[in-house]
């Protein structure tokens, strides 16, 4: 009898464990980001159930702008940031403050992300290709953005001075739009899905689009050293999961075929309920079309990171001790050799 109580309280406590080890939460992750197709790739990660494989309870906190990302990273407010490059960023990264841990977004030839896109008045007064910049004037929501380091790549790329181009700081979007249509400024580098209606109304015409001027690390995804340090686990599992879902988005969203058009991957249909309702876009065809490279491995392109740096630094944007490898943790994605320029 006495037996059989032992053996009885064993399987208790054996259930007992079960229980509470199945009861027991999955730590959670908040991701901070704007909701534009540029994360795609980490919402695909979410919706298809990679961060759960991984035992994570992956939250996306949605922001405003990429300034508040970093700073709540910081702060600890969230453990993971997803936004742009850009020189604030660098520039906390400098002083210790964050790590870059993996590319997220890339522009290159064939994808749409951010186009040059030139009103109406503009056009027809010559500016009708990039190297016709000089003597003009371009309207952008925030200087230091990766917006103003895209018609920075187009000065460079067409040897357009400096002071040859009149850049103007709208501080917002709507601002921006603004000045372009209504002819204060001759262009402004706008996302593809505002290029889209802008077009349909005969609003104006996009000139050229990012990838084809450079081919550049847009967007990444960083943390604190502290959450490095104390999180290691955590960060190698959020890595996982956000590499799944950057190889599940590039075969469904970047195949092209040999005219470089696009076409739908295996999944497609399924991907993109998921995905739709997420970044509130009606017309799924429509966002297919939005929708810019991602590595599907989320390599970090050093090189890249370093002529960006650079060209902040020439602005006295970017203090002059940052550095590119200091700034980045290399110790979850080795960087990709082939990228090197």
């Amino acid at each position: 009898m006495r037996k059989l109580i032992v053996v009885a309280a064993a399987l208790a406590m054996a259930v007992s464990a079960s229980v509470s080890a199945v009861a027991q939460p999955m730590p959670k992750v908040r991701i901070g980001t704007i909701v534009l197709s540029g994360i795609a790739p980490i919402l695909v990660a979410v919706d298809r159930g990679y961060f759960k494989d991984e035992g994570l309870d992956a939250e996306i906190v949605d922001f405003q702008t990429a300034g508040a990302i970093s700073s709540a990273v910081i702060s600890g407010d969230i453990d993971f940031g997803v936004s742009s490059f850009n020189a604030a960023l660098f520039n906390l990264a400098g002083k210790g403050g964050l790590k870059i841990i993996a590319g997220v977004g890339t522009e290159m030839p064939g994808f749409k992300q951010y186009g040059y896109f030139v009103g109406n008045k503009a056009y027809e007064a010559g500016l009708k290709t990039l190297a016709d910049l000089k003597g003009k004037s371009v309207a952008l929501a925030t200087y230091g953005s990766a917006v103003h380091y895209t018609i920075l790549s187009a000065m460079r790329k067409y040897d357009i001075p400096k002071d040859a181009v009149r850049l103007m700081q709208t501080q917002t979007i709507a601002n921006q739009l603004a000045a372009v249509l209504g002819g204060q400024a001759d262009m402004g580098i706008l996302h593809v899905g505002q290029i889209a209606q802008l077009e349909a109304d005969g609003a104006g015409r996009t000139i050229a689009w990012a990838g084809e001027v450079e081919s550049y690390a847009f967007s990444g995804m960083y943390t604190s050293p502290r959450v490095i340090k104390e999180k290691r686990e955590i960060v190698e599992k959020t890595i996982r999961a956000l590499q799944k879902g950057a190889a599940e988005y590039n075969r469904v969203f970047n195949q092209r075929d040999a005219a470089g058009n696009f076409v739908r991957g295996p999944g497609y249909a399924e991907v993109m309920a998921a995905l739709a309702p997420r970044i509130k876009v009606k017309d799924p065809d429509e966002l297919a079309k939005m929708l810019g490279y991602a590595d599907p491995a989320i390599q970090l392109d050093i090189d890249s990171l370093a002529t960006q740096i650079a060209t902040w630094r020439d602005l006295g944007m970017v203090n002059q001790g940052v550095d590119a490898k200091s700034i980045v943790d290399l110790s979850f994605i080795k960087p990709d050799a082939s990228k090197s320029r």
